[in-house]
């Protein structure tokens, strides 16, 4: 038996439009934040800083807010919205405590939120010892 082109055709049995339900998704960074981050005090001006990778959010209407919370205790780091930035002046600040200090990073598209702890760990400083004084302190 031969087929004919014709024979191929499929007529649509219902020309009703089947509905198609996307699910909210998750918004995430372009890059996976460090659960940990380390800076040593210093006895000199130095400025420190760690910067967010961008947030991503793959759904067209959705917005996403990044939103940080620093805590009472970490009131030396400065959080700069415009660049996602964590900023610390001075390293060498008596103002910078030595510890560790959690940061919360949140996303949030308005129906789903990701959330991110980040331990920043604030390490003392140690001046290294030269051969000089090593031989005064002989």
């Amino acid at each position: 038996m031969l087929v004919s082109p014709e024979d191929l055709i499929v007529e649509p049995v219902n020309e009703e439009a089947i509905p198609v339900i996307v699910a909210n998704r998750d918004p995430f960074f372009e890059a996976p934040i460090p659960a940990s981050v380390e800076v040593t005090k210093t006895e000199e001006l130095t400025p420190w800083s760690f910067s967010l990778p961008n947030a991503i959010d793959l759904d067209e209407d959705d917005t996403v807010e990044l939103k940080v919370s620093l805590g009472a205790a970490v009131s030396f780091l400065e959080f700069n919205e415009v660049d996602s930035t964590f900023k610390i002046a001075d390293l060498s600040s008596d103002l910078v405590l030595e510890g560790s200090f959690s940061l919360a990073v949140t996303l949030d598209d308005g129906s789903s939120t990701v959330s991110h702890t980040i331990e920043l760990a604030v390490l003392p400083f140690e001046p290294e010892l030269s051969e000089a004084s090593l031989e005064e302190a002989e």
